[in-house]
């Protein structure tokens, strides 16, 4: 769409029927990664989004989505927003930890966050990656969160992994699915050492502190590459609702792919 371009009006039933279409059933552990804004004019906003894929989960299915606050990170390192030098130690000082009740998430779009607001949802206690879940493996899926590996085996996402559960994007692409980290991980990528990631946490001391995480992804700007091998081997579905691209694949035969390709060139996530 175009700036100004008038919006097609998208209501919950709709939505039901293009998240069923994709093949999104009962019983699913399904991570999202959305754009409200993609979809068009959504009628009641994130919570329609959230009541439809709900509505085609069923009871026993668990919605997760990432809740990810990158306003913890060390903020001399920050791009956008730019803080002044002198700032620094201001922004330092006053910085919360995280906390998982109150901490809102960032950059993340508003269906992950108005998941929060929903009775039963469990959050995750990373202070960069925490996801947030609701539904009956929520519990499990956020119990643990390791800090050196917020997508290693042991994360929410190596657990959706185990769990056979599957991805949906919602206008947004391969760049946004943080569960493909889990590949680099699995191998023990060489570059997850190479990151400079501080975040704040309490350190030995219970003192804040920003602490230089051991082992994470430095990009996910070429994970794009592999959309033509996913659809190519059946992995990856696509339909439109509204405005919005939608994509929806398993997470297991995903990963499966790409640690073939890792196998064949180490450097493959990294390279165009």
């Amino acid at each position: 769409m175009k700036m100004n371009d008038p919006l097609p009006v998208v209501t919950q039933e709709e939505l039901i029927r293009g998240f069923h279409d994709l093949g999104v059933g009962l019983d699913l552990c399904l991570m999202v990664h959305s754009s409200l804004r993609s979809l068009g004019y959504v009628v009641n906003g994130p919570y329609d989004v959230i009541d439809a894929i709900l509505h085609c989960i069923g009871d026993g299915g668990t919605l997760v989505v990432p809740t990810h606050t990158s306003q913890l990170t060390e903020p001399g390192k920050w791009i956008d927003p730019s803080i002044r030098k002198e700032d620094l130690d201001k922004l330092r000082t006053n910085s919360r930890l995280f906390d998982k009740n109150y901490t809102l998430p960032r950059n993340r779009g508003i269906i992950s966050t108005a998941l929060l607001t929903y009775p039963g949802v469990c959050r995750s206690i990373h202070p960069l990656n925490s996801v947030a879940g609701l539904g009956p493996h929520a519990k499990q899926i956020t119990s643990k969160h390791p800090l050196h590996a917020p997508e290693g085996i042991e994360s929410p996402v190596g657990k959706l992994y185990l769990m056979e559960g599957s991805i949906l994007l919602i206008g947004v692409t391969l760049t946004s699915c943080s569960v493909i980290h889990l590949a680099e991980y699995l191998v023990d990528a060489p570059y997850l050492k190479d990151n400079a990631v501080e975040v704040l946490a309490e350190n030995k001391d219970g003192k804040k502190s920003y602490i230089r995480l051991k082992r994470y992804p430095s990009s996910s700007e070429h994970f794009d590459k592999l959309i033509p091998e996913l659809k190519l081997s059946g992995i990856l579905k696509e339909a439109i609702v509204g405005a919005s691209k939608l994509l929806f694949m398993e997470i297991k035969p995903m990963i499966e792919l790409v640690l073939h390709n890792l196998d064949v060139n180490p450097k493959y996530l990294l390279e165009p």
